[in-house]
């Protein structure tokens, strides 16, 4: 059980990052069977209680995908 949360924390933490976003891959087309959400967006209107964890309560999480330009 333990393994299945880290691993839903993982996947919405991407797409919320919009890391899945199909512009940038196929991971979300290879994964449709599992979860039909592919980015930030999608994960506001699909999964609303995801999507306020994290975004609304203060966490220091990634916003964007790492792109190695960093100050």
């Amino acid at each position: 059980c333990e393994k299945i949360n880290h691993e839903f924390f993982y996947w919405i933490t991407m797409r919320n990052i919009d890391s899945l976003d199909p512009s940038l891959t196929n991971k979300c087309g290879d994964s449709k069977a599992e979860w039909f959400i592919s980015n930030k967006k999608e994960l506001e209107i699909k999964d609303t209680l995801a999507f306020d964890l994290l975004n609304n309560y203060g966490f220091n999480l990634p916003t964007s995908i790492p792109d190695e330009s960093y100050n």
